[in-house]
């Protein structure tokens, strides 16, 4: 969906044309190119390491659907490669197939993010002026659940907003609000600077 201008206000195209180029320069380098490590981007890492060790086995039919699939994609794979018979079973090496993690996440795209809240993997981060700011001033608590939006922080309102409210503990394990902070993700930016970033955002 575009930004309801209508609605939320007109986009300040002058602003926005200024933020293109912070967003180029800070955002489009991880979120045009897929994943980002866990270490790189310092995010909650709760997600990724679900899967970082097998933890018993595989649904059987989970395993039927899906086993057949990663075996054909692993032998046009070693035929891309032109392994020899020999050269798959040293690399091999008589190992079980195992569910495995990258210990990465990804770095999705930011078309009509404005409509997404809250944000970051975990929905962690209420608005998007919360997300540009340094994970020590985010909130540590917030609801969700509130239909009323703010155009200018852009995100939803936190206060309760019905019976399917509830309140983010960003304390609580797994709710991390930490991470994708510093001069790389644009934290350190002037606020004016953050908000030329956060109207370009509206463009998407």
């Amino acid at each position: 969906p575009q930004w309801p201008e209508a609605t939320l206000g007109a986009i300040d195209r002058t602003k926005a044309a200024r933020g293109e180029g912070i967003y180029k320069e800070k955002c489009l380098g991880c979120h045009n190119n897929g994943q980002i490590d866990l270490a790189t981007v310092g995010t909650d890492p709760e997600r990724a390491l679900t899967w970082a060790s097998q933890v018993g086995t595989p649904p059987q039919d989970l395993a039927k659907a899906v086993t057949p699939v990663l075996d054909r994609l692993k032998l046009q794979m070693y035929a891309d490669a032109h392994l020899s018979a020999s050269e798959i079973q040293a690399l091999e090496g008589g190992r079980k197939d195992i569910w495995r993690t990258t210990k990465q996440y990804q770095a999705r795209r930011h078309r009509a993010m404005w409509a997404s809240a809250p944000y970051l993997h975990n929905a962690s981060v209420p608005t998007l002026w919360d997300r540009v700011t340094d994970a020590d001033k985010r909130p540590r608590t917030f609801y969700i659940g509130n239909r009323e939006f703010d155009p200018v922080k852009v995100g939803y309102v936190s206060a309760p907003g019905g019976p399917h409210s509830f309140l983010m503990d960003t304390s609580r394990k797994g709710n991390g609000n930490g991470g994708h902070t510093g001069d790389r993700f644009g934290t350190t930016l002037p606020d004016s600077d953050k908000w030329a970033l956060i109207e370009y955002l509206k463009t998407l």
